[in-house]
C-alpha cells in the first residue's frame, strides 16, 4: 500500500480490517466514529503507558 493517509468508518469496518496490516509506516488512519483522534503508524514510536513496563 502506498504511504498515504487513510480514512475509515470505524476500527471494525471491513475496509480497515482488510488494510490495517498493509498501512505504511509514518502514515495516519482516521475513523469517522472517532473524529477527534488519529491512529499513527510511526516506525520509531515507543509505546508509553503509565504503570505498564514493556521491557
Amino acid at each position: 500500500m502506498s504511504d498515504q493517509n487513510q480514512a475509515f468508518a470505524d476500527r471494525s469496518a471491513a475496509a480497515f480490517r482488510k488494510l490495517a496490516a498493509e498501512l505504511a509506516w509514518d502514515t495516519f488512519a482516521w475513523f469517522a466514529a472517532e473524529p477527534a483522534h488519529l491512529l499513527c503508524y510511526h516506525a520509531n514510536a515507543r509505546l508509553t503507558v503509565p504503570g505498564l513496563d514493556l521491557e
